[in-house]
């Protein structure tokens, strides 16, 4: 990122790689590797698809937490 003029804090690296190994095997952060976690509604609908996912959330009753980074 560094040779295109963007400085990116050390933090959201970190924070990006626990995110994307936190079920203990590494999961892409694609639309296909959000779609796998599916603890936090706010998590998927943050990503792509926000009104399906919330649209889903919402008619299937679930709950969120938001314990998560989103």
């Amino acid at each position: 990122m560094r040779d295109h003029g963007v400085n990116v804090n050390p933090r959201h690296i970190n924070l990006l790689s626990e995110v994307m190994t936190c079920k203990g095997r590494i999961i892409g952060f694609t639309r296909n590797g959000v779609d796998k976690m599916k603890d936090s509604t706010m998590m998927l609908a943050s990503f792509e698809k926000t009104t399906d996912f919330l649209f889903d959330a919402a008619t299937q009753g679930k709950h969120d937490r938001m314990r998560g980074v989103s």
